[in-house]
């Protein structure tokens, strides 16, 4: 089997429909960096908290395990 090197993130996708009916409505989406991975990892973790109520594991745990599903 050939290895092959891809890029860390999913390439962009074009999406024209969504880009079209955004520009008619004068919204702009600009790409995440680096700065941003706090709060999506927050937004993340939060939006998986309710699944993780009732596993026996520590605060600690918890937030180890988001932390690698992120």
């Amino acid at each position: 089997m050939k290895h092959i090197d891809l890029p860390p993130f999913p390439l962009p996708r074009s999406l024209p429909a969504l880009s079209a009916a955004l520009v008619a409505l004068d919204v702009a989406l600009v790409p995440a960096t680096l700065a941003d991975v706090p709060l999506l990892a927050s937004l993340y973790a939060a939006s998986r908290m309710s699944a993780l109520l009732a596993a026996p594991w520590t605060v600690e745990q918890k937030r180890a395990f988001l932390d690698e599903q992120f």
